[in-house]
């Protein structure tokens, strides 16, 4: 996921002292997002729930959750905001916060988009720092422990992704709904890809033992076994273009039956 335009502001005493900030209630801020990063320490749990793909930027590739079959059009986001997936990804329940690399920096800086309107002055959310005006506040320290897990998994995931690239088990991605239907055209998503199984099964011994000794391989069967949810992605997007309104509010009912996201700790819970 490309992190969109935000107003991103460091979290310090100077910029949030007297500051709180509220967690999202919806989803709305994620309709337009049809790729979302995902990381390895989540990969099996986003697998169980959607597909996912290799997303080729320069160089590397980033693995990412797909939401919808057209840019823009996020097919997870119901009308009422509820996420329709049985897992969010994590850079999903961080929201606001970021985490930015500074330049000349060690170490990233914890932000939050000032845009999205969760951050207020002395509103009736968290406060980001204790009275002494030198700590974190619990709550936000559950946050930036989050994205921290995150951006260290991220380090892993890149390593593993570079891994099955160099070993050619990754090709465009394709699918398709029946095997002698056309594949679906993911193109104007971007470039996406998606491991080989036959190319994986027939690497030689060494390879393969690469490939599960840096996390390569568990990766790798994770993107193989979440492809079959494009299916559902694709129904969804036919009955939406068939039915319109009637069937998104179908898609909105049906998120109940999902069970909610937002109930207990579970937005700052890793997994």
């Amino acid at each position: 996921m490309t992190q969109p335009k935000t107003q991103l502001l460091a979290v310090t005493p100077e910029n949030h002292l007297d500051k709180t900030w509220r967690q999202v209630e919806n989803f709305h801020f994620a309709t337009g997002l049809t790729l979302v990063s995902v990381v390895q320490a989540e990969a099996s749990r986003a697998a169980g729930s959607l597909p996912l793909a290799f997303w080729k930027k320069q160089d590397s590739f980033e693995l990412v959750a797909v939401t919808g079959l057209e840019p823009n059009q996020s097919l997870m986001v119901a009308n009422n905001g509820q996420w329709l997936a049985g897992y969010v990804p994590a850079v999903l329940r961080a929201h606001p916060f970021w985490l930015v690399r500074m330049p000349g920096q060690k170490h990233p800086a914890l932000c939050v988009d000032e845009s999205t309107g969760l951050v207020e002055d002395a509103g009736k959310g968290q406060a980001f720092f204790d009275e002494s005006g030198k700590g974190i506040t619990p709550a936000l320290k559950a946050m930036l422990q989050l994205l921290g897990q995150v951006e260290d998994s991220r380090v892993v995931t890149e390593r593993a992704a570079r891994l099955l690239a160099s070993a050619q088990v990754l090709v465009p991605f394709s699918f398709k709904t029946r095997p002698s239907g056309p594949a679906q055209d993911l193109s104007a998503l971007g470039e996406l890809y998606m491991v080989d199984q036959a190319r994986l099964n027939a690497l030689d011994d060494e390879s393969f033992t690469a490939l599960r000794q840096h996390d390569a391989l568990a990766l790798a069967y994770a993107q193989l076994t979440s492809v079959h949810h494009l299916d559902a992605l694709i129904r969804l997007s036919d009955a939406l273009r068939k039915s319109g309104a009637a069937a998104q509010a179908a898609a909105d009912a049906s998120a109940n039956a999902l069970g909610g996201v937002f109930t207990g700790d579970s937005v700052i819970r890793f997994s």
